[in-house]
């Protein structure tokens, strides 16, 4: 398990004498621990920790998340982004989405033209290929995660966040066309008279 402290989304065999059978590393005694580089925090017992479904491109993972509470702790969301983790909400925890899911989706989507169903229904053949139905569907989250990402992902190309309050004016989002003329940049300054409208 100390080997899988920064490989939480493994799917291991376990030898049973005659062939490999999947194994969770739930079932082993698995704990996903915010903070302290993978190891337990020392304020919080081991024992009862919330188990929470964890989405990430090898398949859907149920595994009990130990948070840190050490004075001066990050907030839960924070300690879960900096694991590269997105919850699905804010309020009440229970499904997260991993940053490498969100930006795989992101990527189908764009490049193979991927719906979200279609995709959803990918991992839950990667999770339990004979009898992916058994899996169950987290296809809205999935679509509401994706979107946030979506956000985050442009803001930050964007130069926004921190919580610096900054005016957004129309289109400061946007990604700089270089291609487009632009006074100053690619047309000179006087351009409106070099350049005289012939019909």
């Amino acid at each position: 398990l100390k080997a899988h402290n920064h490989l939480p989304f493994h799917r291991p065999s376990a030898w049973t004498g005659s062939h490999y059978s999947p194994v969770s590393l739930t079932s082993l005694g698995y704990i996903l621990c915010m903070g302290h580089n993978g190891q337990p925090c020392p304020s919080t017992a081991k024992d009862g920790n919330t188990i929470v479904t964890i989405v990430d491109r090898t398949g859907i993972h149920h595994i009990p998340v130990l948070y840190c509470i050490c004075h001066g702790a990050a907030d839960l969301d924070q300690q879960l982004f900096a694991m590269g983790l997105l919850p699905a909400t804010f309020r009440t925890v229970e499904i997260i989405f991993t940053f490498t899911v969100l930006d795989d989706f992101l990527v189908d989507n764009l490049e193979c033209k991927t719906t979200g169903q279609t995709y959803y229904s990918k991992l839950q053949t990667i999770t339990h290929s004979m009898f992916p139905h058994h899996v169950p569907t987290q296809y809205k989250q999935l679509q509401r995660a994706s979107r946030q990402w979506r956000d985050l992902t442009n803001r930050k190309r964007a130069g926004y966040g921190h919580a610096v309050p900054v005016k957004e004016e129309e289109g400061c989002m946007a990604i700089f066309c270089p291609a487009c003329p632009q006074s100053g940049i690619n047309l000179p300054d006087n351009f409106q008279e070099i350049y005289k409208l012939s019909v």
